[in-house]
């Protein structure tokens, strides 16, 4: 089942590279990133051998960066932090 999507155009973003289900990145949720190579976008680091934590909005503004290309996968992270 597909997450609700947002209702504005400025809080959500359509996400090619994301699992199958979801459709749109929301910018207060944590999402988990994969990466082919080694880069730094927006002060996180992104590489193959790790899994970068970022905000909806960063993962918004880097999969409509020239490193989008460079995601294999993301996700939503289960365990969202509290207050």
């Amino acid at each position: 089942m597909a997450k609700k999507a947002s209702t504005t155009a400025e809080t959500a973003a359509v996400a090619p590279a994301g699992p199958a289900g979801i459709v749109t990145v929301e910018p207060a949720a944590y999402y988990r990133v994969e990466a082919l190579t080694r880069f730094r976008f927006a002060g996180a680091g992104f590489g193959p051998l790790s899994r970068t934590e970022v905000t909806g909005e960063l993962l918004t503004r880097l999969l409509a960066s020239e490193h989008a290309g460079k995601v294999v996968r993301w996700g939503a992270v289960a365990d969202q932090p509290t207050g």
